[in-house]
């Protein structure tokens, strides 16, 4: 299906497109509210097994499991490929849970990471793990196509640039 999204430029030209969604997944209530064309799947494997078939035309995937994924299941999969023109940038907090019980978790937590996050070692530990694959994406090379976040963000976290990786899409 590579040409169909070659001529993908917007939006609106990805929603002809439809992707296939694990259930249960935060980016299904992303994609539904984007009014995307979207096929749910109930097993993680077959994903790539209905793919393979064409019942869908992609899989979205983070930067840091695209190439993993794709290898692990290479000899499987002969008619799949890593779209190379195209990325879709859809915000996603990571959160850490604590019990309600245990305030002070919570609370050394957050200012470890801050700690972490104001002298770099976070960026360090990000980069040791991301980096090959971020470098890997050749985002600056391909078209961006933003979907809108449904996912619960915190307007007061969203708006600290500071608690967000700054991708250039230069890198």
């Amino acid at each position: 299906d590579l040409d169909k999204f070659y001529q993908v430029q917007t939006l609106d030209d990805l929603k002809e497109l439809t992707a296939g969604l694990r259930t249960g997944w935060v980016t299904i209530d992303a994609f539904n509210n984007a009014e995307m064309k979207l096929q749910e799947v109930h097993n993680f494997e077959g994903l790539f097994t209905l793919l393979e078939h064409h019942r869908f035309n992609y899989i979205p995937r983070a930067i840091y499991e695209t190439f993993d994924e794709l290898e692990a299941r290479k000899k499987s999969l002969n008619h799949v490929v890593i779209e190379p023109t195209l990325a879709i940038y859809l915000p996603s907090p990571t959160y850490v849970y604590v019990s309600s019980a245990e305030p002070r978790i919570a609370q050394r937590i957050e200012k470890g990471l801050r700690i972490m996050l104001k002298n770099g070692e976070l960026e360090q530990i990000l980069n040791k793990y991301y980096a090959d694959d971020i470098k890997r994406g050749n985002v600056k090379n391909r078209k961006i196509i933003k979907i809108e976040s449904t996912y619960h963000i915190d307007k007061k976290l969203l708006e600290d640039k500071t608690l967000w990786h700054q991708m250039s899409f230069e890198e």
